[in-house]
């Protein structure tokens, strides 16, 4: 689900309450107690900041990456529960570090 960060598009707190609630419903059948960690990959320092924020506030422990390529490698140092993931990134863009992320044979099985 896409919430636009723009002028006419769901306020930041729609958008934050509206994450939020999504990282924890999907989190949540992976680690139901402690803080779930949560990967932030996104190339614009503001965005990242302001998702990071709300989701520290909502008390999931957050990381970063700027680009496609520091998302596969903080994956393979430590495992996320969650990973928000921006489409347009530099190095390698949103749906190529996905395709790599779906690739990696130590991917926990999906949950349809």
């Amino acid at each position: 689900m896409l919430y636009p960060l723009s002028y006419g598009g769901p306020s930041v707190p729609r958008v934050s309450a509206a994450l939020c609630s999504t990282v924890r419903r999907v989190s949540a059948s992976d680690q139901p107690s402690g803080r779930r960690r949560v990967l932030v990959v996104e190339d614009d320092a503001m965005i990242r900041h302001l998702i990071t924020v709300n989701l520290e506030l909502e008390d999931f422990d957050v990381t970063f990456a700027e680009d496609g390529q520091a998302c596969l490698d903080a994956v393979a140092k430590d495992r996320p529960h969650v990973i928000v993931l921006d489409g347009a990134l530099p190095v390698l863009d949103g749906l190529t570090t996905t395709a790599r992320l779906r690739a990696d044979p130590r991917r926990p099985a999906s949950r349809s």
